[in-house]
C-alpha cells in the first residue's frame, strides 16, 4: 500500500518560517501551518522533548502530521525545526504501521 504525500520544513532563518515545501500552499493553510510548527511548551534547550503535532488543513481535505525539535545548534534561544508531512484525509486510516510512519521524519 502506498500513500502519497508532501513534505514542508520549517525553521529559524530571521524569524521562523517556512523554508521548504513539496507543494504549494494556500495562505490560510500557510499561515496555520507557520504558527503550528513554531515552538511549543518548554523552550530550556535542557529540558526540552521533541513532539508531534497533528491537524487538519485544505477545509479537511488533508492531514499534517509534523515533529518539531530543538535547533541547538542555532545561537538565538527557543528556535525549532519542524518536518511536517501532508498528506489526504483519506489516507490517514492507512497510517497503521506507527513505528514505520514515525521514521520518516529527520532533523
Amino acid at each position: 500500500m502506498k500513500i502519497y504525500a508532501n513534505q514542508v520544513l520549517h525553521g529559524y532563518e530571521n524569524g521562523h518560517q517556512l523554508l521548504e515545501a513539496s507543494c504549494e500552499l494556500d495562505i490560510d493553510d500557510r499561515k496555520k501551518m507557520d504558527e503550528l510548527s513554531d515552538l511549543s511548551g518548554i523552550t530550556d534547550e535542557s529540558r526540552y522533548i521533541d513532539y508531534y503535532t497533528g491537524y487538519p488543513i485544505a477545509n479537511g481535505t488533508k492531514y499534517v502530521i509534523a515533529k518539531t525539535w530543538y535547533a541547538y545548534e542555532k545561537k538565538r534561544p527557543g528556535c525549532a525545526w519542524t518536518h511536517s508531512i501532508i498528506f489526504n484525509i483519506e489516507d490517514f486510516p492507512k497510517l497503521t504501521d506507527l513505528p514505520l510512519f514515525l521514521s520518516v521524519f529527520h532533523r
